[in-house]
């Protein structure tokens, strides 16, 4: 047998449904009530778009606050066309100045006699290697590799000392007082202890509300970390202890666009204590450049 449903009882206090008034005017709109809710509806979403569109420029768009500088061009020496460099930095002196160049079979690290850009010493790294930033730190020189999990380290007449692990990418290198300070082609920037090389602290660098992008090559001066942005013209001074950018400095009126290879991309950045300037270059350009950096506003 088939089991029939029992009736609904209704609660003794539920009131009975009242009838449905019936429509006594003639001009009463026969629109369906739905459809002026769904008009509502695109009303609503339309404004939230607006809204929420102008929101996300304002988000994304670059702070105006943070102060331009175009480069004043001092003085420009020769630099050779086959080096892929990788990271520059000067000693007390201005007579040359140590690179790193990259490649795979290509790589070296070497010390340029400024006035020739003539290598005065040159150690080639292992075809495996791709070299990357460098930096001098209490009287040794340490050069990253790309993806080989390698950090190389060598006296000032270059003769390697020893060879060291270290987990990640590495771009660019540089130092303050106490700690190695790389870059991995990302916004973040990690501080490392320079016996064993372990990552001490990391900061996430800022743009006003923006990702800055790649941060390459590396320079500390003057309190400020100084990081190409690659691959633009730009480069960015930083505040590390807000981990903002404080400043936008262009390179583009140094290397014309017309004039460089595939590859050529500004990447090289190295203060001169003795002469008080910056000096730049780029990945197989002609020239490095002596400039001062002076502000546009």
């Amino acid at each position: 047998m088939s089991k029939s449903k029992r009736p609904t009882r209704k609660r003794a206090y539920e009131p009975d449904a009242p009838e449905k008034p019936k429509s006594t005017s003639a001009n009463q709109s026969s629109q369906p009530q739905h459809w002026l809710s769904y008009r509502n509806f695109l009303r609503l979403v339309f404004i939230t778009i607006v809204i929420g569109g102008t929101y996300m420029a304002m988000y994304l768009k670059p702070s105006n606050d943070i102060p331009r500088f175009r480069c004043e061009l001092v003085n420009t020496y020769p630099h050779r066309t086959d080096a892929f460099s990788q990271g520059i930095v000067f000693d007390d002196s201005d007579d040359f100045y140590y690179e790193s160049t990259g490649l795979r079979g290509q790589s070296s690290v070497r010390k340029v006699a400024l006035q020739s850009g003539e290598p005065t010493i040159n150690h080639p790294l292992e075809p495996k290697l791709f070299g990357e930033g460098l930096t001098m730190f209490k009287n040794k020189i340490y050069q990253l590799t790309w993806q080989e999990n390698v950090i190389l380290i060598y006296d000032l007449e270059l003769n390697l000392l020893e060879t060291k692990t270290f987990d990640g990418e590495m771009w660019g290198l540089t130092h303050d007082e106490n700690h190695l300070i790389l870059s991995n082609g990302t916004s973040k920037i990690q501080f490392l202890d320079p016996d064993t090389l372990t990552v001490v602290k990391d900061a996430k660098i800022r743009m006003g509300r923006r990702d800055p992008g790649a941060l390459n090559e590396l320079e500390y001066a003057g309190g400020k970390l100084f990081a190409n942005c690659h691959p633009t013209d730009s480069v960015y001074e930083i505040d590390l202890e807000n981990e903002v950018v404080t400043g936008i400095i262009e390179l583009d009126n140094l290397w014309k666009s017309a004039d460089r290879p595939r590859d050529g991309v500004m990447n090289g950045l190295a203060f001169n204590k003795k002469r008080g300037n910056m000096f730049v270059t780029g990945k197989l350009c002609p020239s490095i450049y002596e400039v001062k950096f002076i502000p546009l506003y």
